[in-house]
């Protein structure tokens, strides 16, 4: 099976998106060399990651990732965005799974829901731009700040999720477009980050 998952990944080009501070540095450094940045730095442009091979803790699985990219979150980033999409094999956009879902502060969520429809509906028409049939990669993070997160209940708390009014106006924009693989976790140290790649890497081998 893992060596099936090894053959999967070994040479995709992987593009990573997603609005600041959701985790994509720290989900492109795991994947590019196994490790997880200390401190948080804003990605500017396309962060080009150093690559070297690694091993995933308690299975006998080495990762080596031909081409991955970190790209910068702005709007004003939309174009390497466009850019990134097309050159990309696998395409996972990232969001903010408890700002999303906050109550505290109804602006902010309001906003970022705008902020997240608005990178949905543009992925997806690039998406669609391209040939054959096109899947996206959609990963929840910061599942760890919600208060009704276990990790050890993964599959019921997604679909408790995604029927929660925030992500059925995500689901919306993207039902009949393309083929969507919902994802949940936490990047917040180097256990979870592994969780939650080992976990879209099954669904990966699956496709």
């Amino acid at each position: 099976m893992w060596e099936d998952i090894v053959i999967a990944v070994k040479g995709k080009r992987i593009a990573i998106l997603g609005a600041k501070a959701t985790g994509k540095t720290t989900l492109a450094d795991f994947l590019s060399k196994g490790e997880i940045p200390q401190e948080y730095f804003q990605t500017i442009g396309v962060d080009r990651k150093d690559k070297r091979p690694f091993e995933l803790k308690d299975l006998n699985l080495k990762i080596y990732l031909k081409s991955f990219n970190d790209v910068e979150a702005g709007l004003g980033a939309r174009t390497i965005w466009q850019e990134e999409v097309k050159k990309a094999d696998v395409v996972l956009y990232l969001f903010d799974t408890n700002k999303l879902l906050r109550y505290d502060e109804d602006a902010v969520r309001k906003g970022y829901a705008k902020r997240i429809k608005s990178d949905l509906e543009q992925v997806c028409s690039w998406l669609h731009e391209k040939t054959g049939p096109q899947s996206l990669y959609i990963l929840g993070t910061f599942c760890d700040q919600d208060p009704n997160y276990d990790p050890s209940r993964l599959s019921t708390y997604r679909d408790e999720l995604v029927e929660r009014d925030e992500l059925k106006e995500m689901k919306r924009i993207l039902k009949g477009k393309i083929e969507v693989t919902w994802i949940f976790g936490s990047t917040k140290d180097l256990k979870s980050t592994e969780a939650i790649v080992k976990l879209w890497l099954k669904i990966l081998l699956r496709k």
